[in-house]
């Protein structure tokens, strides 16, 4: 179990805390947590409430999601690159970034494509909001995570009215072929990763992200059944499009390089 502390305690402390939502194992967090513990940087877990409104926790990180960091007196960083970078910076080895900048640029390229905007893990959260947007109202049967209140947070975070179902699963599917051919080349070459023959972030976000679609298994990565069962019906939606050298990769990474289980 994770000793957490509220976000009121968190504010007083000093060090660095990361705001988690206890028993719920979202990408971002996932992948927050696999590299504090790959670099063994020490933090201070703190609870947020998943899809709720939280003054405290906007007053003192700027945002009301999770995963934020906060070291010291320093602002919150909740993107995924500032998360990373700021890893970087507390313990530089193992690096996750490529001193080249080539290869680094490649890197935050493929790394947007899974964590950022617009890509693998947020546009799942607009089919899924799509789909529970039609359970709340009737339209269809479907099991849903979140409320009505929870919905319209979560809507004003990533909602885009422009974007349909189709095209959402339409993304998160060329997201995956563009990994599935960046492995292909990188084995070819003789590499045992996603971008050579070292780990790098874009490995580490890979194996996060991958449970949207692919859930990990339950001893390395416990998750509420409602949320497993989301991930494997989205693994579903996609058919054929998710290639098993991607699942395999993503096991012998957890396997070789994390902690498990990942525990929130």
């Amino acid at each position: 179990m994770v000793d957490y502390v509220s976000v009121p305690e968190a504010v007083g402390l000093t060090g660095l805390r990361v705001v988690f939502s206890p028993g719920l194992p979202g990408p971002w967090s996932v992948a927050a947590r696999m590299i504090l513990d790959l670099k063994r940087i020490p933090f201070i877990p703190v609870a947020q409430t998943v899809g709720a409104r939280d003054k405290v926790l906007r007053d003192w990180t700027g945002q009301e999601s999770a995963p934020v960091a906060v070291l010291d007196g320093e602002r919150g960083r909740s993107r995924w690159d500032e998360i990373l970078l700021l890893a970087e910076r507390l313990a530089p080895e193992p690096t996750l970034v490529h001193a080249d900048e080539a290869r680094r640029a490649e890197m935050f390229g493929l790394a947007q494509a899974i964590c950022g905007e617009d890509g693998f893990g947020w546009n799942f959260r607009l089919y899924q909001m799509a789909g529970w947007e039609d359970a709340l109202a009737g339209r269809s049967s479907a099991p849903v995570f979140f409320d009505r209140e929870q919905l319209d947070i979560m809507q004003s975070r990533y909602g885009d009215p422009s974007r349909s179902r189709i095209e959402a699963r339409e993304r998160m599917v060329s997201i995956l072929k563009l990994l599935s051919e960046r492995l292909r080349s990188s084995r070819s070459a003789g590499g045992g990763f996603l971008l050579g023959d070292a780990l790098t972030a874009v490995d580490i976000y890979w194996a996060a992200f991958s449970t949207l679609v692919s859930p990990i298994r339950h001893d390395y990565c416990p998750m509420p059944d409602v949320y497993r069962q989301m991930c494997e019906a989205m693994g579903q939606e996609i058919g054929g499009a998710l290639d098993p050298a991607l699942v395999d990769h993503r096991d012998r990474i957890l396997q070789s390089h994390c902690t498990l289980p990942l525990q929130f």
